[in-house]
């Protein structure tokens, strides 16, 4: 999968104000253009904010009104995969990773191209490589197409937060490069 990486920094992201905020940036960057998917503190499922049913957690999110704030910031800032990946220790910084929905066609034939070079199987790779360099060719599209929409929102949300949006990730250094 590739995925472009944004952090965001903010007093308090634990506020009804502050999740309606977040709700909307990650709206916002669902748009562009060949995003399969945004994740963020808002998907992860809560389990120890509600009191329990029969033994069991009920699971809830930031994205239910009713989540009590308080206990899903300690349950967030502890959680074993939100701790520094989506969410700093100090609750201020938050990345939201946003999947670029690759085509089926580089999803295909990565896997051959690869197990063809490893094999060093050069007539395996002169048959993919027309149909491989197009996919590629295509990726390439889609994700400078992404990106430039996930530039543009990025700076339309900095004004909202306490420093610039940063971005990261192998969309992002991809275009920078290529």
């Amino acid at each position: 999968d590739e995925y472009a990486i944004f952090l965001a920094r903010r007093a308090d992201w634990f506020t009804p104000e502050s999740i309606a905020d977040l709700k909307r940036f990650a709206e916002d960057l669902g748009r562009a253009p060949h995003v399969k998917t945004v994740t963020s503190i808002l998907s992860v499922p809560l389990l120890r904010t509600r009191p329990s049913a029969f033994g069991f957690p009920v699971p809830t999110s930031l994205a239910d009104p009713k989540t009590d704030l308080v206990k899903a910031r300690a349950e967030l800032i502890a959680h074993t995969q939100t701790a520094g990946n989506l969410i700093s220790a100090d609750g201020r910084d938050v990345s939201l990773l946003v999947y670029l929905d690759v085509g089926d066609e580089i999803r295909s034939l990565e896997p051959q191209w690869a197990r063809a070079q490893g094999t060093g199987d050069v007539a395996a790779l002169e048959g993919l490589r027309p149909r491989y360099v197009a996919a590629l060719d295509a990726t390439k599209v889609r994700r400078e197409a992404m990106m430039a929409a996930l530039r543009a929102t990025a700076r339309a949300w900095t004004p909202r937060l306490e420093e610039p949006v940063r971005l990261s990730g192998i969309p992002v250094i991809n275009v920078n490069l290529v």
